[in-house]
């Protein structure tokens, strides 16, 4: 955590390419069912203050809306400004946020499903989606909205590829295994934007990267969500394709997801299983409760039973991994104008 802490100001004092995030607090999506939507919020919207308090991007507004139970926003929407008194819920994690709105993203195709509608239009890896029929895109989850209500019809769609708007005609299909219409790309999560360099506080890079890994961990024993999160997880050969692409994209990115792996372990190092620092920190406070140590044959059996099935996952891990990735990509460096070469190790939502 101390390495990670130095990381988190080294990026802070030089700066990295950014995400949309990090750059302003305008809404990237709303779902039509939420209290927001009910109260006139709307893509594109930006958020000017919450409860009075200006906020430069939507790090900042997450941060502040994750101590209210009631927020006063002031959103400019069409050159008007107005204020909007909403609740917040607690999401999948337990913090506090606004149900159903989403910030800006970039639609990055990471991959493109074999024998899909957009392969078969010419959508690459690589590509960023920046229009569908005939709408202009702020987010991921517009473009799933958009792509189910256009449900078999042929639509357009413009990609920007190495710099260039390509016309591309898409046709949503249904699925009934994800319930919905798709296209068959995969998202790349990875939201950088070159032309803009960030200064994130060591605090919120801190923060966000700790919510990711507890998300993962919450969503691991939920019984809806466990078989995703499951398929999400990599071992030490994804770790290194993930640190290949970063340095192949910048240094303060690879510097950057250093500082992420490092908060991560750090987490995962605390759960109270044998062998695990956590589980030293459980069989200690055991003692000290009822003044005895744990038995020596107790804890000698549970740590061994949990080294070899610490084992066998990281065999598993390490598996899959090379399966999914391959040599041969894991190795190939990607062009910095493309951006996406890297491998996901669990594509988001598909469109």
């Amino acid at each position: 955590m101390i390495l990670a802490v130095f990381l988190a100001y080294l990026v802070f004092w030089i700066g990295k390419p950014s995400s949309p995030s990090e750059q302003s607090c305008a809404i990237g999506f709303v779902d039509t069912n939420s209290v927001a939507y009910a109260e006139g919020l709307r893509i594109g919207d930006r958020i000017l203050s919450v409860d009075g308090e200006p906020v430069k991007n939507w790090n900042e507004f997450a941060i502040r809306l994750s101590l209210l139970k009631n927020c006063r926003l002031e959103v400019e929407s069409g050159g008007a400004t107005r204020t909007v008194d909403l609740p917040t819920e607690r999401n999948e994690i337990g913090v506090l946020s606004l149900d159903g709105v989403w910030p800006v993203n970039f639609c990055d195709v990471g991959g493109v499903v074999p024998g899909s509608s957009a392969e078969k239009a010419g959508i690459k890896a690589g590509d960023r989606i920046v229009e569908f029929n005939n709408v202009s895109l702020f987010s991921r989850e517009q473009l799933i909205d958009l792509v189910n209500q256009a449900r078999d019809a042929t639509v357009g769609a413009v990609v920007l590829r190495r710099g260039a708007r390509v016309d591309v005609l898409v046709t949503p299909e249904y699925s009934e295994e994800v319930g919905r219409a798709l296209i068959g790309v995969q998202f790349s999560m990875m939201d950088i934007d070159y032309d803009q360099i960030s200064h994130p506080s060591p605090g919120s890079q801190i923060r966000s990267h700790a919510t990711a890994i507890i998300r993962i961990l919450k969503a691991l024993v939920t019984p809806k969500k466990a078989r995703a999160a499951a398929q999400g997880i990599g071992g030490p050969i994804m770790i290194l394709a993930f640190f290949w692409w970063a340095v192949s994209q910048s240094i303060m990115i690879a510097i950057w997801f250093t500082c992420f792996i490092n908060v991560n372990l750090a987490i995962l190092n605390l759960l109270p299983i044998p062998i695990l620092d956590g589980g030293h920190i459980v069989f200690s406070l055991w003692e000290w409760i009822t003044r005895r140590p744990v038995h020596t044959r107790v804890v000698n059996m549970l740590s061994n039973i949990f080294f070899f099935l610490f084992i066998a996952v990281f065999v598993f891990l390490t598996y899959r991994d090379a399966a999914r990735l391959g040599f041969s990509r894991f190795f190939k460096r990607a062009p910095a104008a493309e951006r996406v070469e890297e491998p996901e190790p669990a594509p988001a939502e598909q469109p």
